[in-house]
């Protein structure tokens, strides 16, 4: 037995026959509620609240050689105090708080670093959280009941919250609150996406080879709408496999001289059947000698995404000119996709090189998107080393710019 303890005796009958009490928070009448609502017949180790105090409730039923029941040692240990919680609260990877009313009673340093607000333990409430992450784990608080929810963090990795409802006081529930960065979810969605797109694909090849051995219309259709329907999600989780390995830091770059004409006419070509159900007109006036120095293939996806978001938000027999303009004495080229499309507020610049930001959820005939694409450009466009500039306006058409280095 130790000082700081709280110790409690229970008889084979459930009844309390004795009690070392040396907390101020600890009385008889609070631990013989507590007692209503838990089996002292197992051995258990537990968070409980207790007033304004959280303890670490262990319970040890005691046995005889012959295998009978003789009783049973309850302990109330300050959870503070207890080498396990002072191991789980200094851990540098979770964040733990106990919450109560609005409130962090107490808050261990990462779940300061986690959230990225100020060391300031007395005036920590909900209010610091966005208002978005408030009115989630406001939803679950409510509740009353265990919950893990992932959400995002102040601009870094998605952030899992659980949290363990203690025991009443007042009315009101105490929770232990644990967070913790979410980087496994990468891992998660890389698996996820690797395993999946093989199976689309084989998918879509049957779908591609029934179709060309039926002319029943109605087979027809419904092959059509399971091609489309794979071809979507492929679409999605081919750019998740991407953000994905982009986030992970894990490309390596293979830099070389690449002809920039050459590139876009590959585009233009890949994307002609898009091009052409629009009655689209797509000009590439680059000059077709211009050399960048970059990573060819990092590119390619960077303009492969620009134009197709171009000729999603064109209108029909709308105009995307490609061009370029620089100086002969400088080292740098400006690479412009300009459309007369729908246009962009500029309010909403920003917002679109988000993850899964679709201002527009769909096309100008209805296409749709997997809200990936800007962000893989930005994203890309980081990794080389290539600013990027937006401008454009509501109802006449958007320009992205790029400033590439000479080849």
């Amino acid at each position: 037995m130790t000082r700081k303890d709280n110790y409690f005796i229970i008889a084979p009958d459930g009844k309390l026959k004795a009690k070392y009490i040396v907390d101020s928070a600890v009385s008889e009448e609070k631990f013989l509620n507590l007692l209503k609502s838990i089996n002292i017949n197992q051995s258990l180790e537990q968070i409980v609240n207790l007033g304004e105090k959280t303890f670490l409730l262990t319970i040890n039923p005691l046995v005889s050689a012959k295998r009978k029941r003789c009783g049973t040692i309850i302990t109330l240990s300050p959870l503070e105090k207890t080498s396990l919680w002072n191991e789980i609260w200094n851990n540098p990877l979770i964040g733990i708080a106990i919450y109560q009313r609005g409130k962090f009673l107490k808050v261990n340093p990462t779940f300061v670093k986690l959230l990225n607000i100020e060391d300031k333990q007395e005036s920590f409430n909900l209010k610091l959280l966005s208002k978005k992450e408030r009115r989630n784990i406001l939803i679950q608080l409510k509740s009353k009941a265990p919950f893990q929810i992932i959400l995002s963090s102040q601009g870094g990795s998605p952030l899992l919250w659980i949290g363990i409802p203690l025991n009443y006081s007042s009315g009101w529930c105490f929770y232990l609150l644990v967070i913790e960065e979410m980087k496994e979810i990468e891992d998660f969605l890389a698996l996820l996406s690797h395993e999946f797109k093989s199976n689309f694909s084989v998918i879509l090849g049957f779908a591609e080879f029934i179709d060309t051995k039926t002319d029943a219309p109605l087979i027809k259709e419904s092959i059509q709408k399971i091609y489309t329907s794979c071809r979507r999600a492929l679409d999605i989780l081919e750019d998740m496999l991407t953000l994905v390995t982009l986030d992970r830091k894990e490309i390596k770059l293979k830099l070389t001289k690449v002809n920039l004409y050459n590139s876009l006419e590959e585009i233009i070509k890949q994307l002609s059947i898009k091009i052409k159900k629009k009655e689209l007109t797509v000009i590439n006036k680059v000059p077709s000698n211009l050399t960048v120095f970059t990573d060819e293939s990092k590119l390619f996806q960077i303009l492969q995404n620009l134009i197709s978001n171009a000729i999603k938000f064109s209108f029909r027999k709308g105009e995307i000119v490609i061009s370029t303009s620089s100086s002969n004495t400088e080292p740098l080229v400006e690479l412009q996709i300009a459309d007369n499309g729908v246009g962009i507020r500029e309010e909403d610049f920003e917002k679109i090189f988000k993850k899964f930001v679709r201002l527009r959820t769909k096309g100008t005939e209805g296409e749709v998107g997997t809200g990936l694409g800007l962000s893989i450009v930005k994203k890309l466009a980081e990794l080389l080393d290539i600013p990027i500039k937006l401008t454009s306006e509501l109802g006449k058409g958007t320009t992205f710019s790029l400033i590439l280095r000479k080849g």
